[in-house]
This record gives C-alpha cells, sequence and structure tokens, in this order.
C-alpha cells in the first residue's frame, strides 16, 4: 500500500475515532439532538416538494465547478436519511459527471475559460486513452475505482474521441451506486450516536482501499 493511501487511511481512522469520543464525552451529540432534527425537518418541510431539488442542484453544481462534494455526500444522509440520500447523491452525482463528459466532447475545443484546466486534465486524458485500448465500459469502472479526482476525470473523458459516451454513464453510475452510499449512511449515523457509526466507518475504510485491491487485481492480470 502507497503511503499517501496508508496516510489517509489513518487520518480517516483519527478523524472517526474523534467523532466518537465527542459525541461520547463532550456532548457533541447536543448538536444532533431531536431538537436539532427536528429543526432540520421543519427547514426541509419549510422548502416543501423541491428541497431534494435544492439539493440535487446545489450537489450538481459543486461537482461541475471542481468542488469536492464529500461534505455535501455526508450531509445527505443528515438531511435525507441513507436511502433517500444515496439516491439523491447518485442521481446528482452521475448527472454532473455526464455533463461534464459531453461540455468537452462537443465544446471542449471553445470554451476559452476552460484552458486553464486542460493542463490539469491532460494526465487524465492520456490514461483514459491508455486504458480504453480494452473494454471501455472496465474501463471506466477502474477508473472510478481507482477514486481519481471526480469532476477532472469526467471533463477529461469528453476530450477522449475512442470514449463512449455509453460506457461512461454506466459505469460512473454503477460505481457511484456502489461507493457513494458508504458516505451517506455515516452522515445519516451521525444523528444515532457512536455505535451507528461503526458500520458507515467499516465501509468507508474499505471504499479507501478499493483502489489497492483494484491495482493489485490488475497487475495480476497483466502478469499471467
Amino acid at each position: 500500500m502507497s503511503k499517501k493511501r496508508t496516510a489517509l487511511i489513518l487520518t480517516f481512522l483519527g478523524i472517526f475515532f474523534l467523532v466518537i469520543f465527542l459525541i461520547k464525552v463532550n456532548g457533541v451529540q447536543h448538536f444532533f439532538s431531536e431538537e436539532n432534527q427536528e429543526k432540520i425537518r421543519t427547514f426541509l418541510r419549510s422548502a416543501g416538494p423541491i428541497a431534494p431539488f435544492l439539493f440535487v442542484a446545489g450537489y450538481y453544481i459543486a461537482t461541475l465547478s471542481f468542488l469536492s462534494t464529500l461534505a455535501l455526500t455526508i450531509l445527505a444522509g443528515v438531511l435525507f436519511g441513507k436511502a433517500f440520500g444515496a439516491f439523491l447523491v447518485i442521481i446528482a452525482a452521475t448527472a454532473a459527471a455526464q455533463t461534464a463528459f459531453l461540455i468537452t466532447r462537443y465544446f471542449g475545443k471553445n470554451l476559452p475559460n476552460f484552458v486553464e484546466k486542460k493542463e490539469m486534465l491532460s494526465t487524465f486524458t492520456e490514461k483514459i486513452e491508455e486504458r480504453l485500448l480494452h473494454n471501455g465500459l472496465q474501463t471506466f469502472i477502474i477508473l472510478r475505482c481507482l477514486l481519481l479526482p471526480y469532476a477532472p476525470v469526467s471533463y477529461a473523458a469528453g476530450l477522449v474521441k475512442t470514449a463512449k459516451a455509453r460506457d461512461f454513464f454506466w459505469a460512473t453510475l454503477l460505481t457511484n451506486a456502489v461507493l457513494s452510499p458508504a458516505f451517506v449512511f455515516f452522515g445519516d449515523a451521525i444523528t444515532k450516536g457512536p455505535k451507528a457509526l461503526l458500520l458507515p466507518g467499516i465501509l468507508i475504510v474499505f471504499v479507501l482501499l478499493v483502489p489497492q485491491i483494484i491495482k493489485k487485481l490488475t497487475a495480476q492480470k497483466t502478469s499471467s
């Protein structure tokens, strides 16, 4: 395992146990008390049926703007619960990724403000082009499982002429459905106390280990 990946996992574990400690010892659970949860529900009710749409729109725009959406993914669990929160995140993330793909596929060369990002995208474009010699759908699944920066990969994929929008869409939808819920579940568990955080915490550690698993499987397949 690389030092960077090890440090990432250790950092998460440190934060995970710190959250449990604060909830258990320092009364942080008051922040997620029934009273405050009711305030959140009241806010959602005041927004009415458009509340989920507002969340999806915010998530969508943040993704397209190269912003990290980790906090929003966790927030989805706090606001909407495990199932519906995961559904909203999967929809928003997949829609944003496909939009990014189509933007660069059809308009990339004519976007002057996009030039600043092109150097960053070139690295991902090269990786995609190298791997697309094989199965397109499998290539994009692997790239998503490597947890490379989400938006850059989405934009870069559209710059690769041999990349198929269909393969990109299904790979993105599938990996979002598998990997994103762990963080939504974590957000939902925050409101339920330390014990509820155990399973989501284990799931997140597994998600962080996925890139290493994929790299080993790919290396074994290449060597054989």
